[in-house]
């Protein structure tokens, strides 16, 4: 993906949604601050196992 696209691209995405520099998307969610001792993160984020093919 090159320049204004993927600029383009990258906005129309929900802000949960990211791409990553190797064309994988992944759901990013932040945890709670009451969870986070429980589960010992920010935020957690998982592979959507989805490829960018532009």
């Amino acid at each position: 993906m090159c320049g204004w696209y993927k600029r383009w691209y990258l906005q129309a995405l929900p802000s949960y949604i990211q791409l990553s520099r190797h064309a994988v998307f992944y759901c990013r969610v932040a945890v709670p601050q009451s969870l986070r001792p429980v589960i010992g993160r920010r935020e957690i984020r998982r592979s959507l196992n989805t490829l960018c093919r532009h």
